[in-house]
């Protein structure tokens, strides 16, 4: 071995050295609160030690004293997060200021590469290391796992792997060893400690756009000015972005208002970084200053800038030009109007918006799009129609088809249905019969994703001759593209398995897997009868499935533990490699043993699955996974206590009650927290964990309860809270009554845009805007667009009198934010009136309008919905549709059904579909994909599949191909456009 490295104290004597950056993937062992301290030493193995610091070290890492802990030897080198398990020894012994400025430089520059939620680890580290260094106390006693042999352990998760940071208790200093097992010799840190010095401000850096807002609350004026006026202040907020609206423009009021006069602040501008996007002056700026100020928004999101507005003299196409595409979404529809965009060389490279996207192509192209326009469009393809598509030659639909596919990121169901019916309409116009004779070169040129809408008719009438290109076509095809439903499914699955032309006992692991995705349709009785081999990989296959048949899990989970055996005794090597089949039934997840290593695996499981959205999808397109009994196992294991149960080696539970550690730890799973143990909760860890448990919006009544009383417990009078307190109750104020919350003291918009992310009931709303409409002393018809954006969801809460007051030019600017809210029927029709004096009447209305009104479009009445043209009807909003009266939704046509396309159809409720007719439901069928017309629907087969609406298994079959039977029959729709924010343009 080469001699050590020793990281820190080398940084102490060249902080210029490159040597820096080698110490930068240590930064993920900082997670979750472990204390990671210098000075620290890394062995080579094997290498030569280079001027320019680590080039290659095997997985030991060892503290001052050469205490060594090592791990697996990977083949990287300078990557220590390449590496599946670091034994990193902990020395509590807090660097010194020096050391710890040098650390902060390293973490910043890596602030982009980390989650949030190491940033936060990184945040309560330095100020634990500034307690301790600067007020000779602590914050919180630590927290560690007492495990056999005196060592402590604490899991980390990183980059999902599993990372461990291990202390032996036997090998650490006395002093260290007092320390863990006694605070008496340091105090605990006062409550409110004024810990962020103008010192310690430069030397946080980035991290100073993650504090909480209470801290940035309690910067000591003098500090917080004093580290203005310093060089470091500009490069802490060069290029950072994600900062909360409501941090954002606390430190830019504060700065405005209390380090410099407001005459001179303007002169600041080029020095504000990110705060630029909270500035609130614009009658104060010139043309100089208006292009300044767009100069420093580049990493602004749309949130964050909603008090922005612009002189005259910045003209919207000088606007559009000069924004960064991370603001092109707010920009309105008026404001690209009077632009300066008339070709479509304009469009490219830019992050449009859907309804942006469909207005600009209209303007631009009006009704048609050729190929070499059709080429250029990027991101703006999603405003491509479906009249455009139908309109293309027959001769250029094979070429349309390519282009199409090199966006399929950007193009909804909708697009790709219909260009899927014009592409096979298109080939049987020119050579009857294409399907029935096609060769392997013709089914090439089609891209997969069309593909798969082929009728299954023809699916079924596909000669062996083109298997080879069939089998090749499947490994690309995206489901999520098809109704989860959907007979084509069935099809599909069925017509690869007779590619396969062998006896299901036969196949080998690699044959079966050359079904790719549709491995996921594949019949549990088909899977058992495959060989041993064949059997096991397709199993691992299965995990990676976005979507399983609902009547195949139960049998494929007995199959699965069949195989495996019960996954209660599985060993983590086979949980690590089967373990997302587990969702296949709650029950087993609930089961679990709290393994040493339970907790790590289930934290990586829940990060590598795909985030839950917050509007579900309807069932049609939603994923077949539910994460709540996976969610409630993680919660079970993190608020276990770290005490072993020696003979079975498992947790033992005995929390009773939250502390501020564990709610810290949750976030958004604390609200797996039983009502009893809220209560239990103490006052003082209450107050000081209310920023995170006011993030939950959805507690149960009883949670609510127990929440409420704790309030009452902690401040008396619910009437005397002040704006900081609610902001930071957050949806803990759901829990108020009406009468409560119409007496509450609210004049910010801020604390209406924390408060519009809770589920309020719309008495609450009311009561909400009354209690803001009091306080603030504001007119409804005062009301500017930027106002009626801040108040969110609460707009529900004006009296009919009130919506008829709203300015209509503000109205029209805001209507994109004002058609999320989600308001009562009454309000809807109101809001509906209100849109028609702004855009005309509904027969009118285009497909960008119809995108942009959002739910407002049900407030519509039977004639006005059936006066739409049916070719924006697949450009409104999913979320619009199951808010129309079922009595409104019947007066659609058939045809207006068919052009809601497969998202809009899939939205209707059952008991919308109970009020159409026999001919309507079956429009609303076509339109998802479900249903063609001359078919017959088997009950099941003999193919290793069973159709999604047989309901169960089918018999064990004998042979993987069998005759081709006739049978029936991830693209996202861009999210709600952002708040329009820019106003007073030309």
């Amino acid at each position: 071995m080469c001699t050590p490295i020793k990281l820190i104290p080398d940084l102490l004597t060249d902080p210029n050295q490159t040597l820096m950056k080698e110490v930068q993937p240590l930064l993920g062992l900082f997670h979750k609160g472990v204390n990671v301290n210098g000075p620290l030493q890394v062995l080579c193995d094997g290498c030569a030690q280079k001027p320019e610091g680590l080039h290659c070290c095997h997985s030991a890492v060892h503290d001052g004293e050469r205490r060594e802990y090592r791990g697996p030897s990977p083949k990287a080198h300078n990557n220590l997060q390449s590496f599946e398990h670091v034994q990193l020894q902990i020395v509590a012994i807090a660097p010194d200021s020096q050391r710890l400025n040098l650390l902060m430089k390293v973490f910043g520059e890596v602030f982009t590469m980390l989650s949030e939620e190491q940033r936060n680890a990184i945040i309560g580290w330095v100020k634990e290391r500034v307690a301790q260094n600067e007020f000779k106390c602590v914050l919180k006693a630590p927290v560690f796992s007492v495990l056999p042999s005196g060592s402590l352990e604490k899991p980390i998760i990183q980059n999902g792997s599993s990372v461990k940071a291990k202390m032996n208790v036997m090998n650490v200093p006395r002093a260290e060893r007092a320390q863990h097992s006694s605070n008496d010799a340091v105090p605990k840190c006062p409550p409110r400690m004024l810990w962020l010095k103008a010192n310690v401000l430069a030397m946080m850096g980035p991290y100073l756009s993650r504090l909480s807002l209470e801290e940035a609350k309690t910067i000591p004026k003098e500090e917080l000015c004093e580290f203005f006026r310093t060089p470091d202040f500009s490069p802490s907020f060069q290029n950072v972005s994600g900062m909360q609206p409501a941090l954002g423009r606390t430190l830019f009021q504060r700065l405005k208002q209390e380090c410099s006069s407001s005459d001179n602040f303007t002169h600041y501008m080029d020095r504000l970084g990110s705060l630029a996007c909270f500035f609130d002056g614009a009658p104060s700026l010139n043309l100089n200053l208006s292009r300044k100020l767009l100069s420093q928004i580049d990493t602004c999101n749309n949130p964050e800038i909603d008090t922005h507005q612009f002189r005259r003299d910045v003209n919207a196409s000088e606007l559009v030009n000069g924004l960064p595409d991370s603001l092109l979404s707010s920009l309105s529809l008026s404001t690209l109007e009077k632009a300066d965009l008339r070709s479509v060389d304009q469009l490219q490279g830019r992050g449009w918006t859907r309804a942006q996207s469909a207005f600009l192509l209209k303007k631009i192209l009006g009704n048609s799009i050729n190929l070499g326009e059709l080429r250029k469009l990027g991101q703006a393809v999603q405003g491509v129609t479906c009249e455009m598509i139908e309109k293309i030659n027959q001769t250029d639909v094979l070429e349309m088809a390519q282009i199409l596919n090199e966006s399929c990121a950007w193009l909804s169901r909708i697009q790709i249905q219909c260009t899927a019916q014009k592409i096979f309409a298109s080939l049987e116009e020119q050579r009857p019969g294409y399907f029935t004779n096609i060769n392997n070169s013709e089914l090439q040129a089609i891209p997969a994703m069309l593909l798969i809408h082929l009728p299954v008719e023809q699916i079924q009438n596909l000669s062996d001759a083109v298997c080879p290109a069939f089998m090749e076509k499947m490994k690309q095809v995206n489901l999520s593209f098809l109704a989860n439903s959907s007979p084509a499914r069935y099809t599909l699955t069925k017509r690869a398995i007779g590619c396969l032309k062998r006896n299901v006992s036969d196949l080998s692991a690699a044959e079966v897997l050359t079904l790719g995705p549709l491995v996921c349709e594949l019949d549990p009785a088909w899977i058992s009868s495959l060989n041993p081999a064949a059997l096991n990989s397709t199993l691992k296959a299965l995990v990676s499935c976005q979507y399983i048949q609902q009547q195949h899990r139960e049998h494929l989970f007995r199959l699965l533990t069949t195989t495996y055996g019960d996954p209660a005794y599985w060993s983590e090597e086979d949980m690590r490699v089967l373990g997302p089949l587990l969702l296949l039934n709650d029950t087993v997840i609930e089961k679990l043993p709290a393994k040493s290593w339970m907790k790590s695996y289930l934290s990586d499981l829940m990060d590598s699955l795909p985030s839950q959205p917050l509007v579900p999808l309807p069932k049609e397109f939603g994923s077949w996974f539910d994460l709540s009994a996976l969610q409630r196992k993680l919660f079970e294991l993190r608020t276990s206590s770290t005490l072993l149960n020696r003979r079975k080696r498992e947790l033992v539970s005995t929390l009773t009650e939250p502390t501020l550690t564990y709610i810290e730890d949750l976030k958004q799973w604390n609200v797996y927290w039983t009502p009893t143990q809220l209560s239990k909760m103490t006052v003082q860890t209450f107050k000081d964990a209310v920023p995170t448990l006011g993030e939950i919006p959805n507690y149960s009544t009883e949670q609510l309860a127990a929440l409420r009383a704790k309030t009452l417990e902690a401040w008396q009078s619910v009437s005397m809270l002040n704006e900081s307190q609610m902001s930071n109750l957050g949806c803990i104020c759901q829990s108020f009554s009406a009468d409560v919350l119409a007496k509450l003291r609210i004049a910010s918009l801020d604390t209406l845009e924390t408060l519009t992310a809770c589920n309020f009931t719309q008495t609450q709303r009311t009561a909400v805007w009354q209690a803001f409409e009091r306080v603030a002393g504001i007119s409804v018809a005062g009301l500017g667009h930027l106002e009626m954006v801040g108040l969110g969801q609460f707009i529900c809460g004006l009296q009919p009198g009130q919506i008829d007051q709203l300015n209509s030019p503000s109205f029209r600017e805001a209507v994109e934010v004002l058609g999320r809210a989600p308001c009562p029927l009454n309000s809807r029709e109101l809001l509906k009136e209100k849109a028609v004096a702004a855009f005309g009447k509904p027969k009118t209305w285009t497909e960008a309008q119809v995108s942009i009104l959002g739910n407002i479009i049900a407030g519509l009445s039977a004639v006005e919905l059936g006066s739409l043209n049916p070719t924006v009807l697949p450009f409104i909003q999913p979320s619009a549709i199951p808010l129309i009266p079922s009595e409104r939704l019947a007066a659609l046509s058939v045809s207006q059904l068919k052009a809601l396309g497969p998202d809009n159809a899939a939205a209707v409720t059952e008991a919308q579909r109970a009020g159409l007719r026999v001919d309507q439901r079956a429009a609303l069928d076509e339109a998802m994909g479900l249903k063609t017309a001359g078919t017959e629907v088997p009950t099941g087969s003999s193919t290793g599949v069973s159709n999604p609406g047989s309901g169960g298994s089918v018999p064990l079959p004998l042979k993987g191909g069998a005759a081709v039977e006739s049978m029936a029959g991830w693209v996202l729709l861009m999210q709600a456009i952002a708040p329009l924010l820019f106003g007073y343009i030309l």
